[in-house]
């Protein structure tokens, strides 16, 4: 596989929404979403006018696909990282780009620090009592960057579409399907909708 991109920013802040600030959402955001959002911005037009086989590897999280009560502002972002790339995708078929998701769990880094190095221009405006601490959803023990870094380019080389990092979040994912499907209304004969 030649020129991979990959593409992945974190800021984590565990906020609520009724707690958030306008800042604490500019920065989450902006870090999560429009840091990948750049990134496609800057690197994606060569790629594809190259002509040649290469890769968009975006990081999301589970919680692009699963979110937590405590994290309206992280889920926010990736899920908008999860359908830009989903999008991606199907505008880039029939070219030599393919585009992955990662979807890790629990990693080893610093995101939970992420508040030690928050640009002051989006200072919070208000204080509030602090939120409910991360839940950590029974996942499995977070395991080393480098050890994502191989999942991750195991997929891309194997060109899965989403690369999720940990066995435990597979029946979330089913719960998560079934809740959706159970909110499926149709359409009668006669336009009114029935289950």
């Amino acid at each position: 596989m030649e020129n991979p991109l990959p593409s992945g920013r974190g800021a984590f802040k565990p906020r609520h929404a009724l707690t958030a600030t306008h800042e604490d959402w500019q920065w989450v955001l902006g870090v999560c979403l429009w840091g990948t959002i750049h990134g496609v911005e800057e690197f994606l037009p060569g790629m594809v006018a190259s002509g040649r086989a290469a890769h968009v590897l975006n990081t999301a999280s589970m919680n692009g696909y699963v979110p937590n009560r405590v994290s309206a502002l992280y889920s926010t972002a990736k899920y908008g990282v999860v359908g830009l790339s989903d999008t991606l995708r199907l505008e880039l078929a029939g070219t030599q780009v393919g585009v992955t998701v990662l979807a890790p769990s629990a990693v080893r880094t610093n995101i939970g620090n992420s508040e030690e190095v928050r640009p002051s221009r989006f200072a919070r405006t208000r204080e509030d009592p602090p939120d409910d601490p991360f839940a950590d959803y029974g996942l499995s023990a977070p395991l080393s960057p480098d050890t994502v870094a191989a999942l991750a380019l195991d997929g891309v080389r194997a060109g899965r579409d989403v690369v999720f990092t940990d066995p435990v979040v597979a029946p979330m994912l089913d719960d998560q399907l079934a809740r959706l499907k159970g909110s499926w209304t149709t359409r009668g004969s006669n336009g009114s909708p029935s289950a």
